[in-house]
C-alpha cells in the first residue's frame, strides 16, 4: 500500500467515491447510484451506488422542532439537544394522554402515597399492575398533574419517559431525554448545560458522564419528579442499571409497571407502593366517553339512560380491573344495529384477557375470506418485518399478490378498512403500524391459524422481490422525469429483500430467488442485481463480510445473464465493479480490486466511441487509486490521474459533479506525491481541492468532504516545508469541516481523527500543550464515536496512541506512556493478519516500545522493538515512500539494542546497514533519507571512527541537502528547511581534515555553506561562453533565470486571505515549480555539450579564480576539532592548517561572552546608532580577552603558517590581503581584529595584512572571475542618509557624514549625488543604486530573528529588506559603504548562511561592502567615513574622468580604522568596541 505518512487519511471522505450512474438512460440508472432521487415522496440518498433509505422513524432531536434558542447561553438549545442525542419523548406521552377519557384516574392522586410524592423529598413511589390495567395512561396523567401542580414553580421540574415494547432504550437514551426536556422546559438550568456542554468541548456522553451532568444540573431546583412508565417492558440490564443510577438522584420519582419483586426488593426496597387496576368510575367514564364517539352506539342508547347504565355496568363487572378487555369489550359491539343486537354480542364476549383475544381472533376469522386475507397479512408483517412499517408501506406491500406474483396500485386498501378488519388488535401511530399492546402481539405470535400464507419468510420474500420487478418497471416506462406517486415500499423492499429471501431458503442463500422467478424470467437479471445490491447495502450497515460475498455472488449471475443478452450489461458490470472495490477496500485481497478494473475495462469496451461515459471512467480511475494504495505500483497512479484528468476535462464549469471531481483527481496527486516527493504533485493536489471548495456552496453535503481533502493536503505541505500558515490553513479547514457534520455522521469520527493528527503535528513543531490535549480529546471522541468491530477502529486507536505518545514525550508523563501501550497493542490486535495496513500500526508500537526502553531500561521492550520494526520492514514493499523512514527505525532499534547489550557487533553493523539503505535510496522524502544518512554517518564515526565509509556517508547526505531546499521553493522556504542541515557540512569537513583530506572538507564547505546565495549567483552567471555554442538555450536559461529569481521572491499569503486570493498565490507556486523544473531540464542540455560538463557545478573552478592578493582562509570550529584551510593563488592544492590550540569550547565561550558584553555596554541587537556614548563598564577587559585568544589560537598559527611577517607600514609598505571565511560559531566572531592589545608586545592581525570578509570561496573567486572596470555612465557614488525614522532615535550625524562626503566627491570631480533624508524613498533608492555603481547608505537597521529576509534598512518613510535586495541584479555594482549598525550580523540557526545585508549587497552585484558587526558611534561613524573616502578618493585610480573606483576600499577602510585607533589613544575595551565593528566584505 502506498505509504500513509504519519497523518495520512486512511478512510474514504467522500460520500460519493463509487459512481455507478451507468446506464444508458435515467430510469434504468435508478438502482446503480441515482443521486438524491425522488421516489414519490420519499427522499432517497446513493451511496456508492447503492440506494439508502433516509430513516422514516422518528428521527433523533426531530421533537426540538419548538426549541427556541437560549438567549441567555452561549450555545443555542438546539446544538445542546444535537449533543444529547435524546430519543423522541413527546409522542408517545401524547398517545397515552390522548386515551384518557375526562375525569379519569383522579383516585390516583388521592392516595396518600401520591401526596408524600407531591410533599416529601427522596420519595420513590412504585404504581404495579397487570397488563391492561391503564398504567401508561395513570403515568401520562400523573405527569401532566404535577407538570400543572407546579407551573409557577421555576424552582422544580418534572421529567418523563413512556418505554415501549417495540422501541427499547438503553439507559443512556433515558437519561438523555431527561436532560434534553430540562433544557427545553427549565430555564433555571439551561446555562448549567450550557456549561457543561462547553466542558465536555460538545464531545457525546456516555451513561455514567450522563447521569453526572444530571445531578450537577439539577443542583438549583428544589425538587425534581421523574416518572417512568413501563419498566417491565426494558431490557433486564437496562432495568438493573437504571434503577442503581436513579437511586443516587436527588428526585422524586415514580414508576409503574408489571409486578417486579425481584427488581423492586433489590433496588429500592424502601418505596412506597401501590397496585394499579382500573376503578370502577374510571371504566364506566371510558365506556360513557367511548359511546359518544361513535355515533351508531349513540344513536341506539340516545335517551335511554337505564341502558347505558346497564351497558357501564356490564362491562365494568366483566373487564377484570384491566383498560385493554374494556377496551376490546367495546371494539366488539362498535357496529351493532340495535340494544338486543349489543347485548347479545356483549354476552358472547369473554372477560380474561387470553379469551378476549381469542374471541377477537375468532371474530377476525369469521369475516369475509377477502377481510381475513388481510388480516392475515397485516400480522405476518406486523410479526416479521425487519424495521416497523409506515401506514403508507404497509398498505402497498398488502396490495402484492403472493398467488399472482403482481402489484397493481390499485388494489390499495385504505388504512382504516385495514384497521377494521383487524377488530381492534392493531393501532397506527404518527409513524408506524404495531399492535394494541406488546401481549396483543405475544398472542399473536403463538396463534396459528389457516389463513396465514404459508412461511413468513418465503411470503415476505416473494412480496418485497414482486414490488421490486413492477417498480423497475414503472421506473423504465415512465414517459417524464417525475417518479409517481407512490413507490412508499420501496426502501424497505430494496433494504431487506436479500435477508428475507436468504432466510427463506435456510443455507441455500445463492438460489434465493429461485421459488419466486423461473431462469427465463426476462426480470432475473435485474432482479438479481438489485438483490446483489441490496446484499451489498446491508454489508455497510453490519460489516459482515458475508453479505458482500453474497452479493457479488448475484451480481456475477446477473452479468453472466445480461452476458447472453439478457439484461443491460453495462449496468451489471458498473454494479460489479463497485462491489468488487468495496470488498476490496474490506479485505485488502488484491485480486478484487484487480477484477474490479478488469470490469470496468470490459464496460468502457461496450460503450461507442464519442459518447464517454464519465463516471465508468470516475470508477476506473478510483479502482487504480484503490490498487496502488495496495501496492504502490506508480503506473496505477499514474493511470489514475491520467482517467480523472480526462473526466474533469470532459466535465462543464456549470456541471454539479465539477467540485468532486476535482477533489478526487486532487487527492490522487497528493497521492503521487507521497510516493514521488515531487512537489509539483503537491502544490497541484492543493489547488485542485482549493477550486473544489471554492464553488461548493456552503450547506451543500459534500462541503464537509472537500474542507477534510484541502485540510489534508496542507497538512501534508507543512510536513514537508514546516510553514506554520499551512498548519493553521488545515486545523481550520477541519474544524470547519467537524462543524458542518452533522451529529452521527457516517464520517464525523475520521474527520475529527484527522483534526486530532494535525493538532498533534502542530504540537510536535511549536511544543504548545494545548494542541496535543486538544489533540488527545478529539481522537477519544473519534474512538468513542467508532463502534466495536468497525474496520476503522484500528487506525483511529492508532492515532490515539500517537497523541498520547507525543505528549509524553513532552511531558515524561508515565500514565501518558501506559495508555499510549495500551491503545497501540489494541489497534494493531484488531488489524488482521496480512492486512495491508498492519505495518502502520506496528510502525508505532515500535516507536513505543523503544520509548519505553529509553525510560525504564527494560530489555524485553529493546527486543520487542527490534522484532516489531523488522516485521514492519518485511511488509514494506519495494519502492514504498515509507521505506526511508521505516528502515531508520529499524536501525534505531538495532543500535539501541546493540547498546543495552554491551557490543553485539551484529546488531551494530545490521543498523548501519539499515541505515545506509535508507539514506541512499533513490525514492520517498528527501528528509526522511537525510535523516538516514545523518544516523549513517554518526553510527559508523561512533564505532568505526577510520573507517572510510564516513567518507561516503557524508557525501550522500551533502547530496540531499540541495534537494531538501530546491529552487522550486521561495528564497524564506529554503532557509526553513536548511535548519534541518545545519552544522553537516561542518561535522562532514572534521571528518574530511582527520583523514587527510583538506580537498574534501573545501569541497564539503563549500557545497554546504551559503548554499542560497550559490543558487542565486548560477541563476546570474554570465553565458557569453555557452552562447557560442548554442545562443537559443543561452536565451532561455537567460529567461528562466530572470523568472526564477522573480519568483524565489517570498510569496504574500496570511491566514484571513480570501479564497479566491488564495488560489492565485497557488498558481503563482506551481508556475515556481514549472520554472524550477525547466531549469533542471536545461541545465541537463547545457551540460550535455562537449566541453559544458560542469557548467554552473559548485567547486568545479575553486582553485582557478583565486584573488593575487593575498590567500582566502576557510576555518571550520568543529565540536570535535579546529582547523583551516588556506588557498593561494598559483598553489595546486589546498593548504591544511591544524589549530589544535583553539578548541570548540573556546569558540562557545569566546561568543558567549561577546554577546554579553555586548548587551551590557547597549551595543546589541536590540540597540541601535545614536548619539548615545558606549556605556561605560570599569576594568572590563572581556573583549581583549576573546581578541588574545582568537589571536593565538587561531590567527596567528594561520599567518605563521602562510609565511606572514609584520609589516612596517611607516615606510609605506602595501600590507598583503588576506580573506577570512569562517564557518558555523566562527562567522560571529572578529577575526579580523585578533591580536594582544595590552602589555608590551601589542600586535593584531592588522598589523600583517588588510581583512576581508567572504561568505564562501566561490562567491569570491567569481567576483574575482567577473572582475572588470565599471562602465563609465554608471561609475559614481550615490549617498543618502534616513535620519529620523519613525519610533528610532535621531541620528544627525548622518547629515554632516554625506554632506562632508558629497563635498570631497565634488572636490576631486567624482560623478556623486546626495539625497537627504525623505527627500529619496524607497523605490526611488533602487532606482538610484541601478544607476550608480557605489552607494553610501547612512540610517538605522533592523534585524529580524524569525524571518531573516525581513532584515533591512530603515528609511524615513518606508524601508529597504533584505528580500528586496536578494532580487536586484547590479550588474555595474561596485561599493556599499553600510553606514549602519549590525549589517554583517547573521542568524545564529543559519550561521552557514550568511543570512545578513552586506551578504545581501554581494548577492545584488556590489563587489565590496563595508559593514558592521554591531552599534557604532554616530558621532566617530563621521570619522571613519571621512578617513575612508579621503584615502579612497586620493589612491584610486579613475579620479582623472569623473569615475569612482572601489576596487581599493579595504585598504581604505584598514585605513580609516588605524586612524580611529589613533584618535582613541587606546585600547581599551571601550575602544576596541568602537572600531571593531567596522569589517569589509568581497573582492
Amino acid at each position: 500500500m502506498a505509504a500513509p505518512g504519519p497523518f495520512q487519511a486512511l478512510e474514504p471522505w467522500r460520500e460519493n467515491t463509487i459512481d455507478s450512474s451507468t446506464g444508458p438512460t435515467a430510469h434504468s440508472s435508478f438502482l446503480a447510484g441515482s443521486q438524491g432521487a425522488n421516489v414519490g415522496k420519499l427522499k432517497c440518498t446513493t451511496v456508492g451506488g447503492d440506494m439508502v433509505q433516509n430513516n422514516k422513524t422518528t428521527i433523533v432531536h426531530n421533537h426540538h422542532d419548538s426549541t427556541k434558542e437560549n438567549k441567555e447561553a452561549d450555545v443555542p438549545v438546539g446544538k445542546i439537544a444535537l449533543w444529547l442525542n435524546a430519543p423522541n419523548y413527546r409522542d408517545a406521552y401524547r398517545k397515552a394522554l390522548a386515551q384518557r377519557m375526562p375525569n379519569t384516574g383522579l383516585w390516583f392522586f388521592e392516595l396518600p402515597q401520591f401526596h408524600q410524592l407531591i410533599e416529601e423529598n427522596g420519595v420513590v413511589f412504585w404504581a404495579t399492575g397487570m397488563p391492561g390495567s391503564g398504567k401508561t395512561v395513570l403515568s401520562s396523567a400523573s405527569t401532566q398533574h404535577l407538570q400543572e401542580t407546579f407551573k409557577n414553580r421555576e424552582d422544580v421540574a418534572v421529567v418523563f419517559i413512556l418505554l415501549q415494547y417495540d422501541n427499547r432504550l438503553n439507559t443512556r437514551d433515558i437519561f438523555a431525554s431527561f436532560l434534553t426536556q430540562l433544557l427545553e422546559e427549565c430555564h433555571l438550568i439551561q446555562g448549567l448545560i450550557d456549561y457543561e456542554y462547553n466542558s465536555s468541548k460538545a464531545i457525546p456522553l456516555n451513561v455514567q458522564e450522563m447521569v453526572t451532568v444530571l445531578r450537577k444540573v439539577v443542583q438549583p431546583l428544589s425538587k425534581l419528579f421523574v416518572v417512568i412508565d413501563g419498566l417491565d417492558e426494558a431490557a433486564n440490564d437496562v432495568k438493573d442499571e437504571l434503577l442503581d443510577e436513579l437511586g443516587s438522584l436527588p428526585a422524586n420519582i415514580l414508576l409503574t409497571s408489571r409486578p417486579m419483586d425481584l427488581f423492586s426488593m433489590n433496588h429500592m426496597p424502601d418505596a412506597l407502593r401501590v397496585t394499579i387496576e382500573a376503578h370502577s368510575e374510571d371504566i364506566e367514564a371510558f365506556v360513557e366517553g367511548r359511546v359518544k364517539k361513535n355515533s351508531r352506539l349513540r344513536f341506539i342508547l340516545g335517551g335511554k339512560p337505564e341502558l347505558l347504565q346497564k351497558l357501564k355496568t356490564r362491562i365494568k363487572d366483566t373487564s377484570w380491573g384491566m383498560f385493554l378487555v374494556a377496551r376490546l369489550q367495546m371494539d366488539a359491539v362498535h357496529n351493532c344495529r340495535s340494544v338486543n343486537d349489543l347485548f347479545k354480542k356483549l354476552d358472547s364476549v369473554p372477560s380474561g384477557l387470553d379469551d378476549m383475544y381469542r374471541h377477537t381472533l375468532q371474530r377476525i376469522l369469521s369475516q369475509e375470506e377477502e377481510d381475513v386475507g388481510i388480516a392475515s397479512r397485516v400480522f405476518f408483517w406486523l410479526l416479521h418485518a425487519f424495521a416497523p412499517l409506515s401506514p403508507e408501506e404497509l398498505q402497498e406491500a398488502l396490495a402484492v399478490s403472493f398467488e399472482d406474483r403482481s402489484f397493481d396500485p390499485g388494489d390499495i386498501v385504505p388504512i382504516n378498512v385495514i384497521l377494521s378488519v383487524c377488530c381492534g388488535l392493531v393501532e397506527v401511530t404518527k409513524t408506524a403500524v404495531r399492535f394494541i399492546h406488546y401481549t396483543a402481539q405475544e398472542y399473536i405470535k403463538a396463534a396459528s391459524f389457516d389463513a396465514l400464507p404459508g412461511p413468513p419468510s418465503s411470503f415476505l420474500a416473494t412480496t418485497c422481490l414482486v414490488y421490486l420487478t413492477w417498480h423497475l418497471t414503472a421506473l423504465e416506462t415512465s414517459e417524464s422525469s417525475a417518479e409517481p406517486e407512490t413507490f412508499q415500499f420501496a426502501p424497505y423492499a430494496y433494504k431487506y429483500v436479500a435477508k428475507h429471501a436468504q432466510e427463506s431458503q435456510g443455507d441455500e442463500n445463492h438460489d434465493s430467488l429461485s421459488f419466486s422467478l423461473p431462469e427465463d424470467h426476462a426480470s432475473l437479471p435485474t432482479l438479481l442485481g438489485n438483490l446483489g445490491r441490496s446484499l451489498r447495502q446491508r454489508f455497510e450497515q453490519t460489516g459482515d463480510l458475508s453479505d458482500i460475498d453474497e452479493s457479488i455472488s448475484a451480481q456475477q449471475k446477473a452479468m453472466a445473464i445480461a452476458s447472453e443478452g439478457r439484461g443491460d450489461l453495462v449496468t451489471q458490470l458498473s454494479s460489479l465493479g463497485a462491489t468488487l472495490l468495496q470488498r476490496f477496500e474490506h479485505t485488502g485481497i488484491l485480486s478484487d480490486v484487480s477484477e474490479a478494473i478488469t470490469t470496468y475495462r470490459r464496460m468502457l469496451a461496450l460503450i461507442p466511441d464519442g459518447q464517454p461515459d464519465i463516471p465508468a471512467l470516475s470508477n476506473l480511475g478510483l479502482s487504480f487509486v484503490r490498487r496502488f494504495d495496495r501496492t504502490g505500483n506508480p503506473s496505477d497512479i499514474a493511470e489514475a490521474i491520467s482517467l480523472q484528468a480526462k473526466v474533469l476535462e470532459l466535465t462543464p464549469d456549470d456541471h454539479t459533479d465539477l467540485p468532486s471531481r476535482l477533489t478526487t483527481l486532487g487527492s490522487s496527486l497528493r497521492r503521487r506525491y507521497e510516493l514521488t516527493g515531487e512537489l509539483s504533485d503537491l502544490y497541484e493536489s492543493i489547488s485542485a481541492h482549493q477550486k473544489a471548495v471554492e464553488i461548493t456552496p456552503e450547506d451543500h453535503p459534500c462541503m464537509p468532504s472537500f474542507l477534510s481533502d484541502l485540510g489534508f493536503a496542507y497538512v501534508r505541505r507543512f510536513k514537508r516545508t514546516g510553514e506554520l500558515l499551512d498548519s493553521a490553513e488545515a486545523i481550520s479547514v477541519q474544524r470547519r469541516a467537524i462543524k458542518l457534520t452533522p451529529g452521527g455522521h457516517t464520517y464525523l469520527p475520521a474527520r475529527l481523527n484527522v483534526l486530532g493528527s494535525s493538532l498533534a503535528l502542530r504540537f510536535e513543531h511549536t511544543g504548545y500543550l494545548p494542541d496535543i490535549a486538544e489533540a488527545i480529546a478529539v481522537h477519544q471522541w473519534a474512538v468513542k464515536l467508532t463502534p466495536a468491530g468497525h474496520s476503522h477502529l484500528p487506525y483511529r486507536l492508532n492515532f490515539l496512541g500517537r497523541a498520547l505518545a507525543r505528549r509524553f514525550e513532552h511531558s515524561e508523563d508515565i500514565a501518558d506512556m501506559a495508555e499510549a501501550m495500551v491503545v497501540q497493542q489494541n489497534a494493531v490486535d484488531l488489524t488482521p493478519q496480512g492486512h495491508p495496513d498492519l505495518a502502520i500500526m506496528l510502525i508505532d508500537l515500535g516507536d513505543l516500545f523503544l520509548d519505553r526502553f529509553r525510560q525504564t531500561g527494560c530489555q524485553s521492550d529493546v527486543e520487542d522493538a527490534v522484532s516489531t520494526h523488522q516485521k514492519v520492514v518485511q511488509l514494506t514493499p519495494h519502492g514504498h515512500p515509507d521505506y526511508p523512514s521505516r528502515m531508520n527505525a529499524l536501525g534505531c532499534a538495532l543500535l539501541a539494542h546493540r547498546v543495552s547489550c554491551n557490543g553485539i557487533h551484529n546488531d551494530l553493523d545490521q543498523s548501519i546497514a539499515c541505515f545506509k539503505a535508507a539514506a541512499t535510496c533513490t525514492f520517498g522524502p528527501p528528509h526522511s533519507r537525510l535523516s538516514a544518512a545523518k544516523y549513517w554517518a554518526g553510527t559508523v564515526l561512533g564505532y568505526y571512527p577510520e573507517s572510510l565509509e564516513i567518507m561516503t556517508a557524508f557525501d550522500v547526505a551533502l547530496g540531499i541537502v540541495a534537494l531538501i531546499a530546491g529552487l522550486e521553493q521561495t528564497v524564506q522556504d529554503r532557509y526553513t528547511q536548511l535548519q534541518d542541515a545545519a552544522d553537516l557540512a561542518l561535522d562532514a569537513a572534521s571528518i574530511a581534515f582527520s583523514q587527510g583530506r583538506a580537498d574534501k572538507a573545501l569541497d564539503w564547505l563549500e557545497e554546504g555553506g551559503c548554499l542560497v546565495w550559490n543558487q542565486l549567483n548560477h541563476l546570474r552567471s554570465p553565458l557569453e561562453i555557452l552562447r557560442t555554442q548554442n545562443a537559443e538555450l543561452a536565451q532561455r536559461i537567460a529567461e528562466v533565470s530572470r523568472k526564477l529569481e522573480n519568483a524565489g521572491r517570498s510569496r504574500v499569503l496570511y491566514f484571513d486571505m480570501p479564497l479566491a486570493e488564495k488560489i492565485g498565490v497557488e498558481e503563482e507556486t506551481r508556475n515556481h515549480l514549472k520554472l524550477a523544473r525547466e531549469w533542471d531540464e536545461l541545465l541537463k542540455m547545457a551540460r550535455a555539450i562537449p566541453g559544458f560538463e560542469t557548467f554552473l557545478k559548485p567547486s568545479s573552478v575553486l582553485l582557478r579564480h583565486l584573488p593575487e592578493s593575498g590567500p582566502i582562509v576557510v576555518i571550520n570550529a568543529h565540536r570535535s576539532r579546529c582547523d583551516a584551510i588556506a588557498l593561494l593563488a598559483g598553489a595546486d592544492e589546498p593548504i591544511h592548517i591544524p589549530l589544535p590550540n583553539f578548541t570548540p569550547d573556546k569558540a562557545n565561550w569566546c561568543l558567549e561572552t561577546l554577546r554579553t558584553v555586548l548587551k551590557r555596554r547597549h551595543l546589541g541587537p536590540d540597540s541601535s546608532r545614536g548619539i548615545r556614548p558606549i556605556a561605560a563598564a570599569p576594568k572590563s577587559h572581556c573583549l581583549g580577552i576573546i581578541l588574545r585568544g582568537l589571536w593565538d589560537g587561531v590567527v596567528k598559527p594561520i599567518l605563521d603558517a602562510l609565511g606572514f611577517s609584520r609589516g612596517n607600514q611607516s615606510s609605506g609598505e602595501v600590507l598583503p590581503r588576506i580573506w577570512w571565511c569562517p564557518t558555523g560559531v566562527m562567522s560571529f566572531l572578529p577575526i579580523h581584529a585578533a591580536g594582544v592589545y595590552d602589555g608590551p608586545n601589542i600586535e593584531s592581525v592588522l598589523d600583517y595584512a588588510v581583512s576581508s570578509y567572504t561568505p564562501t570561496v566561490t562567491m569570491l573567486t567569481d567576483l574575482v572571475r567577473n572582475s572588470r572596470r565599471v562602465e563609465k555612465d554608471v561609475s559614481g557614488l550615490f549617498l543618502t542618509n534616513q535620519p529620523n525614522p519613525t519610533g528610532l532615535p535621531p541620528i544627525p550625524g548622518t547629515t554632516t557624514e554625506v554632506r562632508s562626503i558629497f563635498t570631497k566627491a565634488e572636490e576631486v570631480g567624482v560623478r556623486a549625488l546626495k539625497l537627504e533624508g525623505s527627500a529619496v524613498t524607497v523605490p526611488k533608492c533602487l532606482e538610484y543604486m541601478a544607476d550608480y555603481s557605489s552607494i553610501h547608505l547612512a540610517c538605522h537597521t533592523f534585524q529580524k530573528a524569525a524571518d531573516p529576509l525581513q532584515s533591512r534598512f530603515l528609511f524615513n518613510e518606508g524601508f529597504l529588506d533584505l528580500g528586496t535586495i536578494m532580487h536586484m541584479n547590479l550588474k555595474n555594482g561596485d561599493l556599499a559603504f553600510l553606514s549602519a549598525c549590525h549589517t554583517s550580523t547573521g542568524q545564529e540557526k543559519f550561521s552557514d548562511e550568511a543570512v545578513h545585508l552586506a551578504a545581501g549587497m554581494l548577492a545584488t552585484g556590489y563587489h565590496r561592502v563595508v559593514a558592521t558587526m554591531w552599534v557604532i558611534s554616530d558621532e566617530l561613524a563621521l570619522d571613519v567615513a571621512n578617513d575612508f573616502y579621503g584615502h579612497l578618493l586620493t589612491h584610486g585610480t579613475g579620479r582623472t574622468d569623473g569615475t569612482f573606483d572601489g576596487s581599493q576600499s579595504a585598504y581604505a577602510l584598514h585605513h580609516a580604522i588605524q586612524q580611529l585607533r589613533l584618535h582613541l589613544d587606546s585600547d581599551s575595551e571601550t575602544a576596541l568596541l568602537t572600531w571593531v565593528p567596522y569589517v569589509h566584505f568581497g573582492y
